[in-house]
This record gives C-alpha cells, sequence and structure tokens, in this order.
C-alpha cells in the first residue's frame, strides 16, 4: 500500500482512495472541506434573537422557507451545536470539495485557532464538509453565531455531494488578516469538530487525523463559550 496526498491509497480500491484523498494532518493542518466565500454585512445581537422569534413565532411560511445552502466543515458539523444557534437548519447530507485543505488558523478573539478553509489549487485535496439548509429569516443568526465581519467573510462554493450532485452553496472562511497559522485550537473546539465529523459519517481516515490535531487546555475553564461546547457535547452524547 502506498500513499497519495497523505490517504492510505490501494490499487484494489480506487474508489475509497479517491473518496479520502487529501485527508492528513500536518500539525494543525488537516486535508478536508472545501468551501466557498461571499460576504455581507454584519447582524446585530438583537437582530438575530428577533429572527429566531419571529420564524419561530411563524413556522414554515414564506418568511421561513429553507432557502441557503450552508457548508459545515467545521463545529458546526454536529447538528446539537448548529440548531442550537439556528433552530431552523435542516440536514441535507455530506457533500465535499476539491482543492482546498482545512486548517486550524483562524484566529479567534479568545486567542485560540479556529477552523479555516485554505486554497491549494490542487483537485487530489479533497474536503468532506456536511450541508444544511438555513431559512432566509435565520441567516442573520447564522451570520452572528459564525462570527460574520470578525476574521469571517460568507461566499459562495460549488460543493458535490456523494451521488455526483453539484450544488450551490455558502461557507464562512477566514479573512487574510485573520490568518494565523501558528495558533492552536483549544480541546473543547476540537472536540466539537471531531464529534460533528463522527456523527455524520465522515470518512475514517478523515476523522483520525482530525483526532490527531494538537490541540490545548483553554487557560479559562469557566470561560462561556467552553461551557457552552461542553453542554453541546454532552447532549451529543460525548462526555469530555
Amino acid at each position: 500500500m502506498e500513499r497519495r496526498g497523505g490517504v492510505p491509497h490501494s490499487g484494489t480500491n480506487e474508489g475509497e482512495a479517491e473518496r479520502l484523498r487529501g485527508v492528513e494532518a500536518a500539525g494543525t493542518t488537516l486535508t478536508a472541506h472545501k468551501m466557498g466565500r461571499y460576504r455581507t454585512g454584519q447582524s446585530k445581537k438583537n437582530s438575530s434573537e428577533a429572527s429566531i422569534k419571529s420564524c419561530r413565532q411563524k413556522g414554515r411560511d414564506a418568511s421561513c422557507r429553507l432557502r441557503m445552502k450552508y457548508f459545515a466543515y467545521g463545529s458546526n458539523m454536529l447538528r446539537e451545536r448548529l440548531l442550537k444557534r439556528v433552530p431552523g437548519a435542516t440536514v441535507i447530507g455530506l457533500a465535499s470539495v476539491r482543492g482546498r485543505i482545512l486548517r486550524f488558523q483562524k484566529k479567534s478573539s479568545d486567542g485560540s485557532a479556529k477552523c479555516d478553509l485554505a486554497t491549494t489549487q490542487c483537485d487530489d485535496d479533497q474536503a468532506w464538509g456536511v450541508l444544511f439548509e438555513i431559512p432566509d429569516a435565520q441567516i442573520a443568526v447564522l451570520d452572528d453565531a459564525e462570527g460574520l465581519g470578525k476574521g469571517y467573510a460568507r461566499e459562495p462554493i460549488q460543493v458535490r455531494r456523494e451521488d455526483g450532485q453539484v450544488i450551490e452553496s455558502t461557507a464562512y472562511l477566514a479573512t487574510p488578516d485573520a490568518v494565523a497559522p501558528n495558533l492552536q485550537p483549544y480541546e473543547w473546539y476540537r472536540n466539537l469538530v471531531v464529534t460533528g465529523a463522527r456523527q455524520n459519517n465522515l470518512p475514517a481516515a478523515y476523522i483520525a487525523a482530525l483526532e490527531a490535531t494538537p490541540a490545548i487546555p483553554d487557560p479559562l475553564p469557566r470561560r462561556k463559550t467552553r461551557l457552552e461546547a461542553l453542554e453541546v457535547l454532552a447532549a451529543a452524547g460525548r462526555q469530555t
């Protein structure tokens, strides 16, 4: 057996090798899910809360129809996390892109690294993620949760489903000024990503590479975002 693009490859299982090609962990770098970019204005917190309340009251009327295709490749792959943030989100299924690698390199306000998808210009690099639909009325809520305008940009990207269907979708990527390759994620954040990957049955080699990503303890155990993450992980059935 030989390795191509960091993924075990066997001539007798070319299909599986194609599916897993590009998955690797190098420091805090991992080949993963490809995404695209389009920018929008930053939403206010009160506007986000109003959007959630409005959509819950109206249910599935015209203002809350599921329209935006959202490609999650980091912590929002975990359904419990995304639904707590955007209650109207629904799962479409797995999708992948080529020519990008997952890196924990987006500088967070808490001093740690969050996920980003970097362009490699190499089609051998394949990235996997989870495709969701987001109600128009809750796009602002997702913008706020993702930190739009605070180091992330919302941009378009084509993703491919397992049946070969190509879908126009949206993803959040780090802006150039927010890229910090030398940072590492906190353990609780990495665990969110790993648990989301397991929950959605991503390739085994990809999950293993995520698990091998170096991470550091959060120096503030009572940090609000850490406690929220632990609550979500517990709800998803993982004890950390």
